[in-house]
């Protein structure tokens, strides 16, 4: 997981945390996915006796991969994984009104396979090709955005 830091130029000594960045794999389960968000908001929460947080935002990362893929159903990935963030997200808005919530779902990569060519007949100027369906995949991201309301 990633923090990325700038060079502060209102009364920080040195550089200061600007974002945190937490990532994940193919597919994390949905407990770990509400515990990497619980610690997003955390961190933009966090209090101590020099002060409060100075992130101004997080950013959730995950990686998903549909092994069901038919050509038509790009759209109904994108709905399915949507509903699914959008009741982790929905108590979390609830409970945290002063951070903005943004989610962003999209598409990385997709094939039905690859057209692998068996045999060409030169006499009859036919080739003869194969679908091979283990390159056959739906790849799709969600970033979610926690930003301190300012």
């Amino acid at each position: 997981d990633i923090v990325v830091y700038e060079n502060a130029t209102h009364g920080q000594f040195g550089e200061q945390p600007l974002c945190a960045i937490e990532l994940k794999s193919f597919n994390p389960p949905k407990g770990k996915i509400i515990a990497d968000l619980e610690r997003n908001l955390f961190f933009l929460k966090l209090k101590a006796n020099t002060g409060t947080s100075v992130l101004r935002y997080t950013l959730f990362a995950a990686l998903h991969w549909n092994k069901k893929f038919n050509i038509n159903e790009n759209e109904k990935h994108k709905i399915n994984l949507d509903k699914r963030y959008e009741e982790i997200l929905v108590t979390l808005r609830q409970k945290n009104q002063d951070i903005i919530i943004r989610k962003e779902i999209f598409s990385l990569s997709k094939s039905v396979g690859t057209v692998e060519i068996e045999d060409i007949d030169i006499e009859n100027d036919t080739v003869i090709e194969s679908l091979d369906s283990s390159t056959k995949h739906h790849f799709m991201g969600v970033i979610v955005c926690f930003e301190k309301r300012i």
